[in-house]
């Protein structure tokens, strides 16, 4: 179950990645915003930060119930 273990710590580094990158996107919009595009831009790059981090996740549920089968 080694390979699991590798994949698993791969998953929570990548996972780790998306959230430290969506706070520093919420602290961009709350801080820095300067116009509506901007705004736009930042909205738009936190959901895709959050769709990421959630495949991911629905990812490894995946594969933690193929696992116990």
């Amino acid at each position: 179950s080694s390979d699991l273990m590798r994949i698993e710590n791969l998953f929570t580094y990548f996972k780790d990645k998306l959230k430290s990158r969506q706070d520093a996107t919420k602290e961009a919009i709350c801080n820095n915003v300067k116009d509506r595009d901007t705004y736009r831009y930042l909205t738009g790059k936190l959901h895709g930060l959050r769709e990421a981090e959630q495949e991911l996740l629905d990812m490894l549920r995946k594969m933690e119930r193929d696992d116990d089968d």
